[in-house]
């Protein structure tokens, strides 16, 4: 089993809250209806298709097993959690970037500038499919992808896999962290890199295809806090938004360290001179900006433009 790679940052000391899911039906237990043939995701509630004919599977199907739990037509695997999980073919030989996906509406909007743990547990289907890939993953937008509007490649994800997951017998857990730069009100799952960004491993006989099943998905948002916190009340970031430098205006001693911390957890300590900070390097979008002196630091949003 091979390591997930993904963006982690901890940002301070963390007192641990209760955290709700964000995302409906998440190990798909509950049903419209049980599923019995192939492409039956729209069955799990909270979930539709959003590009070609992702699988449900359910240890309710009676009629004649093809999509139970845990034997079906696409291997073996009991459940990561309950009694359901999905199934999702995310790679061709002979079909130019194609994915399956399946999509669901959040259970709320995120908050901007708000931090998430995002994380899913992935398997192999071995059955006839011995071909895997990496760059699975999971793309947040206002966007409703369905059949009309399907989705499509973006080359950019919130989270995906790195590494290519080969292991057929154990779930393997994939998570990680991000900032929402948008009121994201969807979620959809499957490839989210093009056929040139994706590894691919191949293991004899195979066929041109690779396929995975998911189950397990957990949205949370981040509210460790830092048990020392002391912001500072007169604290003054400008301009803001921004299109390059800042100037960082505060009430207490010299700055230590100025870190900028982007929407997927990564964290750069800047240079910083008299408070004044040049971010023209940096994409546009929503950071957050760490101050920190000898007693004390505070925790700022700032838009680059």
């Amino acid at each position: 089993m091979k390591k997930i790679c993904f963006y982690s940052a901890l940002f301070y000391s963390q007192v641990l809250f209760a955290q709700i899911n964000l995302v409906p039906n998440p190990s798909f237990e509950d049903t419209v209806s049980c599923p019995h043939f192939a492409s039956q995701i729209d069955k799990a509630v909270g979930w539709h298709t959003s590009s070609w004919t992702p699988d449900y599977f359910h240890e309710c199907d009676w009629l004649n097993g093809t999509t139970s739990v845990p034997s079906n037509y696409r291997g073996y695997q009991f459940a990561q959690d309950g009694l359901a999980y999905t199934g999702i073919g995310v790679y061709s030989s002979s079909i130019s970037n194609f994915t399956e996906s399946f999509t669901c509406q959040l259970l709320s909007p995120l908050n901007i500038g708000k931090k998430y743990n995002i994380s899913f547990y992935l398997s192999v289907g071995d059955l006839f499919y011995r071909l895997t890939c990496n760059m699975i993953g999971t793309f947040f937008s206002t966007v409703d992808f369905n059949v009309n509007s399907p989705f499509t490649i973006q080359n950019y994800a919130q989270l995906y896999t790195d590494s290519v997951i080969t292991d057929t017998a154990n779930w393997v857990l994939v998570s990680g962290r991000f900032i929402a730069d948008s009121a994201y009100t969807f979620m959809t799952i499957g490839r989210v890199f093009s056929d040139s960004l994706t590894s691919v491993i191949f293991f004899p006989p195979a066929y041109p295809y690779a396929y995975y099943y998911i189950d397990a998905i957990s949205l949370t948002e981040d509210t460790a806090l830092n048990i020392n916190e002391n912001p500072v009340k007169h604290l003054t970031i400008y301009p803001n938004p921004t299109t390059g430098s800042i100037a960082i205006k505060s009430g207490f001693e010299s700055l230590i360290t100025v870190n900028l911390i982007d929407y997927s957890g990564r964290k750069f300590e800047l240079i910083h001179h008299d408070g004044e900070i040049d971010l023209s390097n940096f994409p546009p979008g929503l950071y957050l900006i760490e101050l920190i002196s000898k007693k004390t630091f505070s925790i700022q949003k700032i838009q680059k433009l």
